[in-house]
């Protein structure tokens, strides 16, 4: 599943594609820190990003099934 994550204490959003995949920060250049991707551990393409938090205001816009405060299971269908 995919996994919006917002941290107040560290100012920081993150957004993984893929929860089940191991994963490292590469922040990107020129921006302070401010802004990192999330790269797969082994491939090492995109899964994600991390942002700094500029407003801790959240709205989602999402069709399909989602779980708020909490995971999916591997065997859970909805």
């Amino acid at each position: 599943c995919m996994a919006l994550t917002i941290d107040e204490r560290s100012k920081s959003v993150s957004l993984f594609l893929d929860t089940s995949r191991a994963v490292y920060l590469e922040w990107i250049e020129g921006e302070g820190g401010d802004i990192g991707l999330l790269r797969d551990a082994v491939t090492g393409k995109v899964v994600g990003i991390d942002l700094p938090l500029i407003d801790n205001k959240l709205s989602v816009r999402h069709e399909g099934p989602i779980r708020i405060n909490s995971g999916f299971k591997k065997d859970d269908a909805s």
